[in-house]
């Protein structure tokens, strides 16, 4: 007997299933996709991870400062390479089905960070940073401490010169004259008096490459105290000065004196140096004279005699002034060789630290020659009076300065083409993936998901990454 049977429910059957394999498609694939996205971003992360790891070793171990030097092309086939490593499971695990497949098709950078960017910002903030762990918490405190002391000395012989009772009158602008005669004798002093001139470096440098000279601008980059206190401590660390043991293979020897000054040779620095220092220290010593009644009227007899050998008892005010001032200036030169020759002077003295007599203005050689220096563990080093001198200046120059020397070290020691303006301290890149879609079969799937028909479609990752 022959039957008829319908295939009505067949087709309704095959259509429904249909139906129900792409609506599954669909939510697997989407699925797949908001996974794929994430994993792409950890790859790219990674990519960029393993990247930065290739720092200059040598930048970190000597100054603790990460950065890498290579070529935008490196860096692309380096950040592709590495994506593809972290997406293909193969390359770790045993062979099996990769349910995120996807491959690194293109690599862009679309911004790159170099240490010298914005007036040295990045620099700044890892110095800082490092100079945190690599010494004694106290040490930016305790600089900022010996500046304000500096800073009340300085204050206090202002003061001294603000009596309205003594500026009202001629007297007053005699003595600002003789002053500032005397500091311009300090100012066209030379390291003849404080050192052996054949015992200073004779070595110099070629300025014309360097990031002062290329990269730099002159704007302050708004610094605080404490954070330039920071940065003269890290300096002071990581930097060779004159009383230091130096190494024949340095294109310079006294690298803070070059941080401070910023000129082409060691001499020129350091006679940089012992003129501002002699201007510190002799306005620390005029303000101890201004508190020790003896030593004021030892200048005052001399003063006397003085106006009264040349029929002038009128000056004898200025002339008084006069010898203070020219008598705190012997007392600085005798600190600064003291300091030279490595020993150390307190920044207020007292009476038994003070080296020099009102008669050493008559025989400044002399005295200056003769004078030991002090040494007292509470006094300060010449690396501390330089630490103080390099705090005061511009922070960014400062730090293009110290630049400048770890270039010039790396280029002598490692690489001579190297440049501190091409070492990167942050990246923007733009990854570009490609990616196959393998539960999504049907055209209009592809299309629901916002993808264009075809065998492969692309995802593009932003990935920013910075020491």
């Amino acid at each position: 007997m022959e039957k008829n049977f319908k295939g009505s429910i067949t087709i309704y059957l095959s259509l429904s299933l249909t139906i129900i394999m792409a609506i599954l498609g669909l939510i697997i694939e989407s699925a797949r996709d908001v996974s794929l996205s994430a994993r792409l971003g950890e790859a790219t992360f990674m990519a960029e991870d393993a990247l930065f790891s290739e720092y200059i070793a040598s930048m970190y171990e000597d100054y603790g400062i990460m950065a890498f030097y290579k070529t935008d092309d490196e860096i692309c086939g380096k950040i592709k390479d590495y994506c593809n490593f972290n997406l293909d499971p193969h390359s770790v695990f045993y062979k099996n089905y990769n349910l995120l497949k996807a491959k690194s098709k293109n690599v862009e950078i679309t911004e790159a960070n170099y240490i010298t960017d914005y007036g040295a910002k990045a620099f700044i903030e890892q110095a800082c940073e490092y100079i945190k762990y690599s010494a004694p918490k106290e040490a930016a405190s305790q600089l900022l401490e010996n500046m304000n002391t500096v800073n009340t000395a300085s204050n206090d012989v202002e003061t001294s010169f603000a009596d309205e009772s003594f500026e009202e009158n001629e007297e007053y602008q005699k003595t600002k004259n003789l002053l500032d005669w005397v500091k311009d004798l300090v100012d066209s002093g030379s390291l003849l008096f404080v050192t052996d001139e054949s015992s200073v470096s004779k070595k110099c440098v070629d300025q014309s490459n360097l990031p002062s000279e290329i990269a730099y601008n002159d704007k302050d980059n708004g610094a605080g105290l404490l954070e330039k206190a920071e940065m003269s401590v890290y300096f002071s660390n990581n930097f060779t000065c004159f009383t230091d043991e130096h190494k024949e293979d340095k294109p310079l020897d006294y690298e803070m004196e070059y941080i401070f000054a910023g000129k082409d040779s060691d001499k020129a620095n350091l006679a940089s140096v012992v003129r501002s220092l002699s201007l510190m220290r002799q306005g620390l010593d005029f303000a101890y004279l201004l508190t020790d009644k003896q030593k004021q009227a030892e200048a005052e007899a001399v003063a006397l005699t003085i106006s009264a050998v040349i029929l002038n008892p009128e000056l004898e005010k200025p002339i008084e002034y006069l010898l203070l001032a020219l008598w705190s200036y012997a007392e600085s030169q005798a600190d600064v060789k003291a300091l030279l020759a490595g020993d150390k002077v307190s920044l207020i003295k007292t009476a038994d630290e003070w080296q020099t007599s009102v008669s050493s203005i008559f025989s400044f050689s002399d005295t200056v020659g003769a004078a030991g220096g002090i040494k007292e563990e509470k006094g300060l080093s010449y690396k501390d009076y330089l630490s103080m001198l390099i705090a005061t200046k511009n922070l960014t120059k400062s730090a293009f300065n110290a630049i400048d020397i770890i270039q010039m070290n790396i280029q002598k020691k490692e690489e001579a083409v190297f440049m501190m303006s091409g070492a990167i301290t942050g990246l923007t890149v733009n990854a570009s993936f490609e990616s196959n879609m393998p539960f999504a079969a049907f055209g209009f799937v592809k299309k629901l998901i916002g993808k264009m028909a075809g065998s492969k479609y692309e995802k593009t990752i932003t990935q920013t990454y910075s020491y």
